[in-house]
């Protein structure tokens, strides 16, 4: 990681010309050391394949996605590991259909290689869940992500699998209108996140915001506020 600065003041000093102060961290950062840590931690494996995640984590889908398909086109036997980044791409930048290709495309390539109750799976019938959730096709969607619970449900033996499976039947609970259960397990994600992450992660920026949306549904107007005003000065840090 090159030079980080943090953004200061922002002041408009003539119509057009902005003047933003920018502050250089320094290697010592507590805030800024954990959540690099962090990132190393979730971001593991080749160089190649480092860069594009980042880039996704950032809301750098278009360049992400120019990365990706260079790498697919020399994967060989790698093409399991390329597709899901790909439908993550597509996902972000709203492209729907072509996503849902990925997402089936690289289930279809790990079905060939893990158990069907493989816990890596369980991701990959959730986030066919939602494409097919946004595309209004809820039945089917709920089928997927109910699957992804049976495949997590069988192992909560870690952190990150019991966090994923209390996101997922929030998601199904949602899809079904029970609006106080998906804020139920939203919350208990929410604790175990907090006590794993710092509190700039973009994830936990995510659960607060899932968080504003059930007190939302539930007319909870001042508690969707408070969580949608976290959520948004997490993405902002």
């Amino acid at each position: 990681m090159y030079s980080v600065f943090r953004i200061g003041e922002i002041r408009q000093i003539e119509n057009g010309i902005w003047q933003i102060k920018l502050k250089l961290t320094a290697d010592n950062d507590p805030q800024l050391r954990r959540l690099t840590e962090r990132m190393r931690k979730e971001i593991p494996g080749p160089t190649r394949y480092r860069i594009p995640q980042l880039m996704l984590k950032m809301g750098l889908s278009d360049q992400a996605l120019n990365i990706l398909k260079i790498l697919l086109k020399n994967s060989g036997k790698e093409e399991m590991i390329i597709h899901p980044l790909l439908r993550l791409a597509y996902n972000d930048m709203e492209n729907g259909d072509v996503a849902l290709f990925h997402f089936r495309q690289g289930l279809s390539l790990a079905l060939t290689v893990w158990s069907p109750d493989d816990h890596a799976l369980a991701a990959t019938y959730s986030n066919i869940g939602c494409v097919l959730e946004t595309k209004g096709h809820l039945d089917e969607a709920l089928k997927h992500h109910q699957r992804a619970l049976e495949i997590l449900l069988k192992r909560q033996d870690s952190e990150p699998e019991l966090i994923a499976a209390k996101h997922i039947l929030a998601v199904s609970s949602t899809l079904q209108d029970r609006f106080a259960e998906a804020l139920a397990s939203h919350e208990i994600a929410l604790h175990i996140q907090s006590e794993q992450l710092p509190f700039t992660h973009p994830e936990l920026g995510k659960t607060y915001a899932n968080i504003g949306t059930s007190h939302y549904a539930l007319g909870h107007y001042s508690a969707a506020l408070d969580n949608q005003m976290t959520a948004l000065s997490i993405q902002k840090s």
